[in-house]
């Protein structure tokens, strides 16, 4: 079991379209592929594949799986095989979009709306209790190999034994091997055919199976009548883009029929890596799914949603990508220096960031206080954050707010010299003023109920404030003035 490449062509650009099957559950496809799963891996079957080169063949344009779950196939009175789905045969049209045939043993095959036939008529039941055969299918994918643009089972219902009396007969239904497209859109596929009731058209050359062993087919269809046909349209938002491992995840998956259409009915699963979620059901076009805490790798994720079943045709995909790491979710905040000018209305401001890590979210408030100050100070500075606090974070990068520090003028320079130097404000060399921001976090998790410090530190010259001068902040700070002073000696 393995991989193997059924057809080739290459486009007007000289990339190399490659179609064929697969057993394989780590074929390689790319981001945003169509369908990024082999589905028919749980009954150890294959998928189809299409693969997109570039002209060097150095790198994937893109790569998709095609297929449905699979089945079990009689080929003998008492021999059976998984049966599964297998592309034979591919074209190219001027617009890239790529248009593959073969065979499909699954039920549940990629088919769109409206397309000209929407279900296996060779599944369930054949000629000696088969348990099922295959059908063909033609499939017409876009240009970047993400969505179908048309797709359709061709197939009857398996031999009619009444065709075949005294004879044991025992096929596999219908297959496609080759296919061409014109112009026009129109397609014409080739294959062969074991079924009685094989779709013919009036006046057709031969009008049904006379080999027990099959006939050859030949069909054209007119894909530019149908491939307007509506596919929806499945997007998956994940909560946050961003999560550390230790947290679960809630992921939206919406489908969409299109504008003027109905919405959608049916259901949608969830799978990442080893995860996959339960079939959920829509309600109003969209279905919510909580992946549990510790269920994805650290690393960029791809989450997959897939609809199935309902007003629509299923086995539609939806893709986007979360990046989950490692460790404690938590925050670390900075502020920037500032110089502070006595009685000013503006400028006495600091920038703080809270920075995230470990994937945390939540809700960071911020308080701010002066916790030292020199004995009988005067007027000390008031702190706020006014309407920047709390700050909220919601995704990788770090939120802001701003740090106001309101201060006092100084009544003038004449009064500096009366200032009793023997108050701690003013010691030669200046004197340190330290405040500290609190934050804490309301929330359910205990983890937020964490409470964290930043130490913030000013030098003020001697005697400067008192003169309506500056002083330097080596973070943030607020100086408190005048100190008390007492009258001088007449």
């Amino acid at each position: 079991m393995g991989d193997i490449g059924n057809a080739i062509a290459v486009d007007l650009a000289g990339d190399v379209v490659v179609a064929g099957e697969t057993f394989s559950t780590d074929f390689p496809v790319t981001p945003g592929a169509y369908q990024i799963t082999n589905n028919a891996a749980a009954n150890e079957s294959t998928n189809a594949f299409v693969t997109k080169l570039n002209p060097t063949g150095t790198a994937l344009v893109y790569s998709t799986y095609l297929g449905g779950s699979g089945g079990v196939v009689n080929v003998m009175p008492t021999l059976f095989h998984k049966g599964g789905d297998q592309a034979s045969g591919l074209a190219i049209d001027s617009s890239g979009n790529v248009y593959v045939t073969g065979s499909t043993a699954s039920a549940d095959f990629p088919v769109t709306q409206g397309a000209y036939q929407t279900t296996n008529h060779d599944q369930p039941g054949c000629v000696g209790g088969c348990i099922g055969g295959y059908n063909a299918f033609i499939t017409e994918l876009n240009s970047t190999g993400s969505a179908l643009v048309y797709s359709t089972y061709l197939g009857g219902s398996g031999i009619n034994p009444e065709d075949f009396v005294g004879l044991t007969v025992y096929g596999e239904g219908d297959q496609a091997s080759a296919l061409a497209v014109d112009d026009s859109g129109n397609v014409y596929v080739t294959g062969w055919a074991l079924s009685y009731d094989f779709p013919v058209t009036a006046g057709a050359f031969q009008t049904m199976v006379y080999s027990r062993s099959g006939n050859a087919f030949v069909t054209k269809l007119n894909m530019g009548a149908t491939s307007t046909a509506t596919t929806p349209t499945v997007t998956v938002t994940p909560a946050s883009s961003t999560i550390t491992s230790a947290l679960p995840l809630t992921v939206t998956v919406s489908v969409s029929g299109g504008s003027g259409n109905p919405a959608p009915t049916g259901t949608v699963t969830l799978a990442s890596g080893t995860y996959a979620s339960a079939a959920t059901t829509l309600s109003g076009g969209s279905a919510t799914i909580t992946i549990p805490a510790g269920t994805l790798a650290p690393g960029v994720d791809t989450l997959a949603g897939e609809y199935q079943g309902g007003n629509y045709a299923g086995g539609v995909f939806g893709h986007a990508s979360v990046t989950v790491t490692g460790g404690t979710p938590g925050f670390t905040i900075t502020g920037t220096a500032v110089t502070v000018t006595p009685g000013a209305t503006t400028g006495n401001t600091s920038s703080i960031a809270v920075t995230p890590s470990g994937g945390f979210t939540g809700s960071v408030a911020l308080t701010a206080a002066v916790t030292s100050s020199p004995s009988g100070a005067l007027e000390p500075p008031t702190l706020s954050f006014g309407s920047t606090s709390p700050v909220s974070i919601t995704g990788a990068a770090a939120g802001t707010a701003t740090l106001t520090i309101s201060t006092t003028a100084a009544g003038g320079c004449i009064e500096a010299n009366l200032i009793d130097r023997s108050v701690p404000w003013y010691p030669a060399g200046g004197a340190a003023l330290a405040c500290i921001l609190l934050f804490g976090i309301p929330g359910r998790r205990s983890w937020r109920k964490t409470l964290g410090m930043l130490a913030l530190l000013v030098t003020l010259a001697d005697g400067m404030l008192a003169c309506g001068g500056v002083g330097e902040m080596l973070l943030i700070a607020a100086p408190s003035f005048p100190a008390p002073r007492r009258e001088p000696t007449p």
